[in-house]
Order: C-alpha cells, then sequence, then structure tokens
C-alpha cells in the first residue's frame, strides 16, 4: 500500500513539474527564452521570499518593542511612589520613550541592526534604573527576550565586522552585565551560552585577525572583561588559557619540529594575555576571592605553557611570568 502510494506521489510531482514547465513556455514574453525566463521567475520568487522574511523580522522586533513599552509602563504604574526623576543620574533616562521626531544626537549609522540595539540598550537601561530605585530585581519574560536578542546581535555585529561602533557594543554590553547582575545568571543558560559564544568569537578574532588599530583590539579585550560576571570569571579563565596552551603548542613545533611561526597569532598573542591581565585585576578590585586550588591549577597550566620556550621566545615567556606575577599577588593580598 505504502508503495503504492509512494509511486503515486512522484507520479504527481512529475506530472506538477510537466504542467509547470509547459506554462512557462507557453507564457514566455517574446525576445526570452524558456530558460532565461525560468531563471528571471526563480529570481523574483527567491526575492519576495527574502522580502517576506525581512517584513516578518521587522514585524517581530516591532512587536517586542511594544511589549517592553507595556512592561514598563506596568511597572511604572506599580511603583505610584517611586522617588522623583532626579534621583537617578541624569543622562541616563529612567523610561524608555520614543526617539524624537527632530535631530537625534546619536551618532551612529542608521542601520536596522544598530537602530535595534540602541532601543534594547535603552530598555536594558530602564530595568536597571527601575530595579535600582525599587530594590525589587525580577527578569520578566520580556527582559530576558531582549537580553537573549542584545546578545544574540552583539555576536552577529562581532562575527560579521557590522558597521557599529564598537563604544555602541560596548555599552549594550554593559548593561546587559548590569541586568545580569541582579539575578541568576547561572540559571539563564542560553544567556550564559550566547555569552560564552560571543567571548570565544571575540578571543578567535583577537587572534587571527590583523587589527587595523590599537584602539580596535582594546576595545575586543575590554569587551571580554565586561562579560566576565562573577559567575562566568572561571570559565572565561580556563577559555583564553586554553587559547595560550594551543599556542605554546604551534611554537614549541616551531622550536622542534621547525614548523613556520605564525607570526600575526604571535603578536596578537599579547591581546589575549591583556584578557587575563584584566580579569585578575577586575576580580582584585572587586576583592573577590579566588580558591587556593584554582589558583594553583592557573599557574600549573602556564608553567606548563613555557616547557621549551622561555629562550627562543623570551615575550612569551615574559607575558606568562607577568600573569604569575599577578596572581601571586592576588593570593598575598588574601592571606591574614
Amino acid at each position: 500500500m505504502k508503495m503504492a502510494t509512494t509511486e503515486t506521489d512522484e507520479t504527481y510531482i512529475k506530472t506538477m513539474k510537466m504542467a509547470i514547465a509547459m506554462a512557462c513556455i507557453k507564457s514566455k514574453p517574446e525576445g526570452l527564452t524558456a530558460k532565461e525566463y525560468t531563471e528571471q521567475l526563480c529570481q523574483n520568487y527567491l526575492q519576495k521570499q527574502q522580502e517576506c522574511q525581512d517584513k516578518l523580522k521587522s514585524a517581530e522586533n516591532e512587536i517586542l518593542q511594544l511589549r517592553q513599552q507595556l512592561v514598563l509602563q506596568s511597572t511604572l504604574g506599580q511603583n505610584a511612589f517611586l522617588p522623583s526623576r532626579n534621583t537617578v543620574q541624569a543622562e541616563e533616562p529612567l523610561c524608555l520613550t520614543p526617539p524624537s521626531s527632530g535631530t537625534t544626537t546619536c551618532t551612529v549609522q542608521s542601520t536596522t541592526d544598530n537602530s535595534q540595539l540602541i532601543q534594547n540598550t535603552a530598555f536594558l537601561q530602564s530595568i536597571l534604573n527601575l530595579q535600582s530605585i525599587t530594590r525589587t530585581p525580577q527578569l520578566t519574560s520580556v527582559t530576558y527576550t531582549t537580553l537573549k536578542n542584545s546578545l544574540t546581535m552583539v555576536k552577529y555585529c562581532i562575527e560579521n565586522e557590522a558597521n557599529i561602533p564598537l563604544s555602541s557594543i560596548q555599552k549594550n554590553v554593559h548593561v546587559i552585565m548590569g541586568v545580569l547582575d541582579s539575578e541568576k545568571i547561572v540559571d539563564l543558560v542560553q544567556v550564559v551560552d550566547c555569552i560564552i559564544d560571543i567571548v570565544m568569537c571575540i578571543l578567535n578574532m583577537l587572534l587571527f585577525k590583523e587589527h587595523e588599530s590599537m584602539e580596535e583590539a582594546e576595545c575586543l579585550v575590554t569587551l571580554v572583561t565586561s562579560f566576565c560576571h562573577v559567575k562566568l570569571f572561571e570559565r572565561i579563565v580556563k577559555m583564553t588559557l586554553t587559547v595560550i596552551e594551543e599556542f605554546s603548542n604551534h611554537l614549541r613545533n616551531v622550536q622542534q619540529k621547525k614548523e613556520d611561526i605564525d607570526l600575526l597569532k604571535y603578536w596578537n598573542l599579547n591581546n589575549v594575555f591583556k584578557i587575563l591581565e584584566n580579569i585578575f585585576h577586575k576580580h582584585r578590585e572587586h576583592s573577590l576571592m579566588m580558591s587556593s586550588d584554582f589558583v594553583d591549577k592557573i599557574n600549573e597550566r602556564l608553567d606548563e605553557t613555557l616547557l621549551h620556550l622561555t629562550d627562543p621566545f623570551p615575550l612569551f615567556a615574559h607575558a606568562v611570568w607577568k600573569i604569575q606575577g599577578i596572581l601571586n599577588q592576588i593570593v598575598s593580598e588574601s592571606q591574614p
């Protein structure tokens, strides 16, 4: 029975294809071959399909923005006795409002992605301001969706090197982590996974890309540091160490197997070491403790990266020793 049904389906499909082909040939305009006309129809179909997808994405973004507005209005309505607005920093809006129809002060290019990123940042900043006033942090479904969308857009902008200033992305990340500081980030699996993906993407960019300026690399380093939430600290440190270990293996092959050294990575590795420096300094500034076992494991892994490399690659060795020095200083300061 199934065999007969399958044969019937195949016959029907072949018949439909023949009918469409005949219709295309019969309706083709003069001056075009059947093949050219068919290719033109396919191109028009794909274009219309893309337009529908763009409209769907635009509608979804608009719905999210409207839901954000409703959440904010509802939150403000439930807190009728909020302090006056002057208790909040003047440069940060308490509540997200539609952009003025006049001249905007934003210097970022008016692209769809950038506009969405700015709106998400403003919404999350409003949530952050409200939390600081009401002292009742609550991660609503809309806020959670906005967090995920913002992180997805940040990842897209970084991976595709979108024409959006890193400073705008950095502000968005700063606000995202501010909202997450008041939440149990370890329970937000999708958010954490997205952050880890972004950090890995930045690490690869810092290592593999030839940067146009020092400022660009420094911004990327700062981005990773911004993502270093206390609950993500050990995970990001381990990821960064893994990158250093993999490159140390390459240097060892250069020394022992006479492979050609990847000079771009060698010079760029300084950016990766800078991430570790910044992370440890940030941890130290917030007086956060690191377990002695964790510190010992880091030092052990760093020692292994230096095997047979201290003489031929002194810059690499110096960077490793510098990190170990910072670690030992943090440990000594934490001891009674």
